[in-house]
């Protein structure tokens, strides 16, 4: 993913944070093409957290579309407890 995409899912992802920080929510981000990185924010609006998440937001997003270990990491990350 490159161009505008990127920018849609990347500001979408910043509108997510801001959403999770208000309401007070632990936040889980995956990001996948080839192999899939997440982070895992538990304090949406602590600095050192917000950090994270704009080291994540300059990744580039290069690579296929294989879902299936996002997802089953997402089910994983479902059970525990800050998302249940």
């Amino acid at each position: 993913m490159s161009g505008s995409p990127e920018k849609i899912a990347k500001a979408l992802t910043l509108a997510l944070v801001q959403v999770a920080a208000s309401e007070n929510r632990a936040l889980f981000i995956i990001s996948f093409s080839v192999q899939f990185e997440s982070i895992c924010i538990k304090n949406p609006s602590a600095v050192g957290e917000l950090l994270r998440i704009e080291s994540f937001l300059e990744m580039s997003f290069n690579g296929g579309t294989d879902i299936a270990p996002a997802f089953e990491r997402a089910c994983e990350v479902l059970d525990e407890d800050a998302f249940t």
